[in-house]
């Protein structure tokens, strides 16, 4: 019998206890192995769609040839994301016309965790084509659903990543996050999810390979780490920065350090230019008014300009890396994708240079408001997790949303102005959801932030257990049966 077997199962267990038994000796990485693939395999866990591809097989070479570093994860099986490059495993990036596809070498971050931090990867996570919306669905793997209740979307385009975490087929998941896409998925499956200053974490195009103009008049992804709740994250994060040495530098020291009165900024729309969910900003607000702790004001900076900005660095990003498909065929892209390549193409140079221009200024303007405040607080996503086979939220508060990403605006506006983000659950629906408060602090105050959050879940765990309701942090073991989530009405493919 194995110790995952006599011990209380470790799929069950938080990240910080499985690293520290690693440590202790008191369980191996195959045993690790052994409990993911388990669980990541039983019905109603399958059923759910959460990976693209599983390489067990990969991780286990590398644990028993002894290749990973003992780093701060001490050899932890890690759930990477479909669009992280994994060598030799199936990189398709949700398109059939790449089904099959063997990714030639490791993605950045992937290499840094494998190589310098002692993490170990055993599967990708699934995600939409491209990566693009705020909805997990593709041609190849199909739909996650959202584990709370399979008739809802999971979000994206972390939705696999953080599906998964929900039902404990994986302790610690990296993202990628434009806008929203590690902090969407997070409000909708009750987890955390954060994107980080710019260059806090390895990718390609990093702040140690750019300037400073260059990183802050352009739209950019950031890879970010998710987990199922704050102090978790931390450990990822002091993991994926590559400048965390020291135990004071480190991000769990700051999840520890939390006793402060706290300056805190509420805005549920932006000044009514984001719609929001009367019930999502109900709790949003009873969640930002417990951090605050007397200390709330109701303000916000003037985001008004960002649709049209983020509309034209957005469309020029995804063309740029991604129009000649469009050349190649269009048969296997989803409407909203050939929607955003083919705009791309057609935005002339002299609007993008404005849209660079103006993104400058709002970022500037961004980092004024918050010099008067430790903490901004909003929604992470402005709906409840909607019907999973609808292609994206058309409507938010009977206001049409103009295009796929509109109903993001809570979560890009903030992407604009390249500070740190970061959603954490803070509520439940009348009927069982998730939702998720969104925090932001200045740029390169990761640190400040992670204190903010732990010291927010913290008071939120209180107030949910004080008043009866279901905490936030621990794994989802009952979940609907297989052959009734098979018998759900369809989710989009194309």
């Amino acid at each position: 019998m194995t110790t995952w077997e006599m011990a209380p199962t470790w799929w069950q267990r938080s990240a910080r206890d499985v690293v520290q038994a690693l440590r202790r000796g008191e369980v191996n990485t195959e045993e690790l192995l052994e409990s993911l693939e388990r669980r990541l395999r039983a019905p109603e866990v399958a059923a759910l769609r959460l990976v693209e591809a599983e390489c067990f097989g990969r991780a286990r070479s590398i644990h028993g040839k002894g290749d990973g570093a003992p780093g701060d994860l001490h050899g932890l099986p890690i759930l990477a994301k479909a669009t992280h490059a994994v060598e030799g495993v199936p990189f398709s990036l949700g398109l059939l016309r790449h089904a099959g596809r063997l990714a030639a070498g490791n993605d950045p971050l992937v290499q840094h965790i494998e190589s310098k931090r002692g993490g170990i990867v055993y599967a990708t996570s699934n995600a939409p084509a491209l990566a693009m919306g705020g909805h997990t669905f593709n041609a190849v793997v199909g739909g996650t659903r959202n584990p709370h209740n399979p008739e809802r979307s999971a979000g994206g385009s972390s939705g696999g990543s953080a599906a998964a975490l929900a039902v404990g087929a994986a302790w610690l998941a990296m993202g990628s996050d434009l806008a929203g896409s590690c902090r969407t998925p997070a409000s909708f499956c009750g987890i955390v999810g954060m994107r980080p200053s710019p260059g806090v974490v390895p990718k390609a195009g990093s702040k140690q390979e750019l300037g400073e103009e260059e990183i802050f008049n352009t739209l950019r992804f950031e890879n970010g780490p998710l987990a199922r709740d704050v102090e978790d994250l931390a450990l990822f994060l002091d993991a994926m920065d590559p400048n965390v040495i020291t135990e004071e530098e480190s991000y769990q020291y700051a999840a520890h350090a939390t006793e402060r009165k706290w300056r805190v900024a509420w805005t549920a729309d932006f000044g009514g230019t984001a719609p929001v969910d009367p019930g999502v900003a109900q709790l949003c607000k009873q969640a930002a008014t417990l951090l605050a702790d007397g200390n709330l004001t109701h303000d916000a900076p003037d985001v008004s300009d960002a649709p049209r900005i983020h509309f034209l660095l957005r469309a020029h990003l995804l063309s740029n890396r991604h129009g000649n498909l469009v050349e190649e065929g269009m048969a296997d892209l989803p409407e909203e994708t050939l929607w955003q390549l083919e705009r791309g193409q057609l935005v002339p140079k002299s609007e993008i240079d404005w849209a660079r221009r103006a993104k400058a200024t709002y970022a500037k303007r961004f980092d004024d408001f918050m010099r008067g405040q430790d903490i901004m607080a909003c929604p992470a996503a402005p709906v409840p997790p909607f019907p999973a086979q609808e292609r994206w939220v058309r409507h938010v508060n009977d206001i049409q949303m103009s295009s796929y990403v509109e109903w993001l605006r809570h979560a890009y506006v903030i992407s604009l102005a390249d500070v740190p983000a970061i959603s954490l659950p803070c509520g439940w629906t009348s009927d069982g959801l998730p939702v998720g408060i969104q925090l932001v602090a200045r740029r390169g105050q990761d640190r400040l932030l992670i204190s903010a959050a732990a010291s927010l879940q913290r008071k939120v765990q209180q107030h949910l257990e004080a008043t009866g309701q279901k905490t936030f942090g621990s794994v989802l073991e009952h979940l609907q049966d297989a052959q009734h989530i098979n018998k759900l009405p369809p989710m989009p493919k194309l």
